[in-house]
């Protein structure tokens, strides 16, 4: 991986003995350090013309001790200094009788990757009529399974309208708990935590995003699918993240349906990733389909495989199927309780996060609430995954 950005001693360099901090932005700088890689960095010195020793610890322990014959050296750092704080030291070489300069300071690599929480939960606050739970209760109870799980975006289904007041008190409920609102409407959203995410760039820009209304078919109404890019604040790793509500039922026709507006907003993404290829993108929501063939219990099963047949061709693949650890994958994301699971039997889910090809995934798990159908938040489950992220230095 290459690295453009110019980490002059990253966020702050400390010069001589007094420790005055010296920004990146302070032209000519003392001396300077570039990150090429995650594990090599270029040290730069202008001012100690006939070389220096350079020695770089961390937490008081020595990683780097090496001498330059002139005012830049290369240097290969181990595996588990990457993304750490370290301190340096240098001291000129000079010939016999003149005084050696030092100087001392700080730095910090950036990782390779950051790992990044992604969440969907279909919260039903429009059509469960059978969850007789009150549905401000329903909503302090969903908003605590999301602030114990932290995800750093959020993507949510039959949310209400943005005018409606079941709503306005969601996002209410998820500002108190760190979460900002991103894109979507008519019940589909994205959120993200703010403390660990921004819809911004570093100078304040908007990030790319928009609400894509797929189509159901030329002549039919359309479903709002958020798309949004966002930037890891610590590391400024991007990723697109689409949120989707597809379809519902189990005929040929809806299917058709639900491959039409999967398709929708596979084109836009298509047409972004063309310029901007090095940022992955995550399709997570409630997409009312199977992911593979498995023995079919009920004939309508094949009428769930058309959305699942185009992420495979995006260059997609379900997380659970590649995650080093799963929770509860065995559940269907249609809650225990729910009716509709005698339809779907274990572990085949109607609510996904689609990641890329050879994307690293730590975790995936399902959060259930074993309690009657009456008593669930939802008639689904949330899910939840981590993922890895690279860090491109943009």
């Amino acid at each position: 991986m290459r690295w453009s950005l110019l980490l002059s001693l990253a966020a702050a360099l400390m010069v001589g003995t007094a420790g005055a901090a010296v920004s990146a932005d302070v032209e000519a700088p003392a001396q300077s350090i570039t990150q090429v890689s995650p594990t090599r960095v270029t040290v730069s010195w202008p001012a100690a013309a006939s070389g220096f020793h350079l020695v770089v610890s961390r937490a008081g322990s020595i990683v780097v001790d090496t001498t330059s014959e002139g005012s830049t050296i290369q240097v290969d750092l181990p595996a588990d200094a990457v993304g750490r704080r370290l301190t340096y030291d240098l001291t000129s070489l000079v010939g016999e009788g003149q005084e050696p300069m030092a100087a001392r300071g700080e730095f910090a690599t950036r990782p390779s990757s950051v790992t990044v929480r992604l969440m969907t939960y279909n919260l039903c606050t429009q059509r469960c009529r059978a969850i007789t739970l009150p549905t401000p209760a329903r909503l302090r109870g969903m908003v605590a399974q999301v602030a114990e799980r932290q995800p750093d975006v959020l993507a949510v289904q039959e949310a209400g309208a943005r005018t409606s007041r079941v709503h306005r008190r969601l996002v209410a409920a998820l500002d108190d708990v760190g979460y900002q609102r991103a894109a979507g409407h008519s019940g589909t959203y994205l959120f993200y935590r703010y403390r660990t995410m921004s819809a911004r760039t570093p100078d304040d820009g908007h990030l790319w995003g928009r609400t894509v209304l797929a189509r159901h078919t030329r002549r039919t109404g359309t479903r709002p699918a958020p798309v949004q890019e966002l930037r890891h604040r610590a590391t400024g790793a991007r990723l697109v993240v689409a949120g989707y509500h597809l379809t519902a039922l189990d005929t040929a026709r809806k299917d058709r349906a639900r491959a039409n507006e999967h398709r929708d907003v596979e084109r836009v993404i298509a047409a972004w990733r063309r310029t901007h290829p090095g940022v992955p993108v995550f399709e997570i929501g409630d997409f009312n389909s199977l992911v593979q063939q498995q023995t079919r219990r009920y004939d309508s099963d094949s009428h769930r495989q058309r959305v699942w047949k185009a992420v495979r061709q995006a260059g997609l693949t379900d997380a659970v199927m590649v995650a080093s650890t799963r929770s509860q994958h065995r559940l269907n994301t249609i809650n225990q309780r729910s009716s509709d699971r005698r339809r779907f039997g274990p572990g085949r889910h109607l609510d996904h996060i689609f990641v890329p090809r050879r994307t690293p995934v730590k975790a995936w798990g399902l959060i259930s609430r074993d309690v009657a159908y009456s008593n669930q938040l939802s008639d689904h489950d949330p899910v939840w995954a981590d993922v890895e992220v690279g860090v491109t230095g943009s």
